[in-house]
């Protein structure tokens, strides 16, 4: 089971990375899927959203405010129902020009193959600064 919830995660990435958001949405997200990503208010894709409608939001939130640079997966494991995966992103803050560098880490439950929940854990002291023109 647990290697069944690696893959699905895994898959996840692959086809998020090829820019296929949308399937990625379709076929691995569960129909009560919630994403919850917690950051201070002056970052406007902070919160949480609920089911493949949500997640795309999401996505549609980030593009809006910054320019990814990269994006980088550099390990998943799993545990039973839950798949971590530590990565790296350079990100440039498009209302003010300032790009950031930070470690993240995902957290996934994955449910009968289906991804049911993820959990973003960022360094916000370092988005905060690059969100904030004042610096």
């Amino acid at each position: 089971m647990r290697e069944q919830n690696v893959t699905a995660v895994r898959s996840f990435f692959e086809l998020f990375g090829a820019g296929k958001a949308e399937e990625a949405a379709a076929t691995l997200l569960a129909d009560d899927f919630e994403l919850i990503n917690l950051l201070p208010e002056e970052i406007p894709f902070g919160g949480r959203y609920r089911g493949a409608a949500g997640f795309l939001q999401y996505l549609g939130e980030i593009m809006a405010a910054i320019t990814m640079e990269s994006f980088e997966v550099d390990e998943i494991f799993g545990d039973g129902d839950r798949v971590t995966v530590v990565g790296r992103e350079v990100s440039s803050v498009q209302a003010t020009g300032r790009r950031y560098e930070m470690d993240w880490v995902h957290v996934f439950r994955v449910v009968d193959g289906l991804i049911q929940e993820m959990r973003e854990y960022n360094d916000t002291a370092r988005m905060l600064a690059a969100f904030q023109a004042d610096r």
